[in-house]
């Protein structure tokens, strides 16, 4: 004579426990999980603009994915920086005392180069600088002056500036070097810029 068997009900006790929990915490993904997955999609996005595009240039536009934690981005309408706090409080802040960017011209013309221009003469205008705090602007010239190199240093002499800068050997080594370690950017004509390019050696500034 044969009996109906009940149904046997999971226990939730030993293994089958740590499971469900298992799976209650995998169901529930943390903060951290969004933010890998997030940097996961701005990796991808990243590596896809690689691919199309294989030369710099003024039109190239890398996509802009906000990060988590990331520093909200500066303009002419954000306020003031604040005021660093008083001495003896026991914080301390990191002020700016002097801004160097690129003129008008952003000296190649790249439209990069022009909006910092552009940001920083804003700010400057506006008082959002902080107190004190001057803005140099790197010299643009024409292109024949550009790839002179140490050839250029007298008509650097007679024009007007502000400040000038003229590298020694081991400084214009240092800064070779220092281009060096970007490789991607390193295209043909920057292979030229290195070897003949006058801001190697010598940088004219004027103040804003």
């Amino acid at each position: 004579m044969e009996f109906c068997k009940e149904p046997q009900t999971p226990s939730l006790s030993g293994p089958n426990l740590h499971k469900s929990r298992a799976r209650g915490r995998s169901s529930q993904p943390s903060s951290k999980q969004e933010e890998r997955g997030l940097i996961r999609r701005y990796r991808m996005k990243r590596n896809k603009a690689l691919r199309n595009f294989r030369s710099d240039g003024a039109n190239v536009q890398w996509p802009q994915v906000p990060r988590p934690g990331s520093a909200p981005q500066l303009t002419s309408d954000s306020p003031a920086p604040a005021s660093p706090p008083p001495e003896g409080s026991g914080h301390s802040a990191l002020t700016a005392v002097q801004v160097v960017t690129f003129d008008a011209g952003g000296v190649s013309g790249h439209s990069n180069h022009v909006a910092l221009y552009a940001a920083a003469r804003t700010l400057h205008a506006q008082g959002k600088l902080p107190k004190g705090c001057s803005v140099l602007t790197l010299q643009s010239v024409n292109l024949l002056r550009k790839y002179l190199s140490l050839l250029d240093l007298p008509c650097s002499l007679l024009c007007a500036r502000d400040a000038l800068f003229v590298l020694s050997r081991r400084e214009a080594a240092q800064a070779q070097r220092a281009m060096s370690c970007h490789r991607s950017q390193l295209l043909w004509f920057r292979h030229l810029y290195v070897l003949f390019s006058r801001y190697m050696r010598i940088n004219s500034l004027h103040f804003l």
